[in-house]
């Protein structure tokens, strides 16, 4: 008996999807770029709307958090031949070299990408208490 697969790469193919445990987050991707004096981060978080995103920065942490509901109007009579696309909740969190000017902080989304500018702050300076 011989096996033919009739798509070759398909198995190459599912070892690259970013798969999840069900009720888990599934890890945005994104890119992180260190500028003199600010980050710059791009995510991607297909099918999100704004507002269903959410991000949260602490001196150097930040978190990202976004969903993504996929809805199908099918009316009596209808039938999905195919369903791929699912709701999706996205979820990611990394720290920065340095802390976060988070009341100068920006974000914005367009075409399913989230950039956000996140300015350096300055290192806090120690200071000698004076004993008495």
């Amino acid at each position: 008996m011989t096996l033919v697969l009739r798509r070759p790469y398909s198995l190459l193919d599912s070892m690259f999807d970013v798969v999840s445990e069900p009720g888990e987050p599934t890890r945005a991707r994104l890119d992180v770029i260190e500028r003199a004096e600010r980050y710059e981060v791009q995510v991607d978080l297909t099918g999100a709307k704004k507002e269903d995103i959410r991000v949260d920065i602490h001196e150097n942490q930040v978190r990202i958090s976004a969903s993504s509901v996929v809805s199908r109007d099918l009316k009596e009579g209808d039938r999905a031949l195919r369903t791929e696309r699912q709701s999706t909740h996205y979820g990611r969190s990394f720290e920065l070299p340095h802390a976060v000017q988070e009341d100068a902080a920006q974000a914005a989304f367009e075409n399913g990408v989230l950039t956000l500018t996140l300015p350096k702050r300055e290192a806090r300076q120690g200071r000698r208490l004076q004993v008495s």
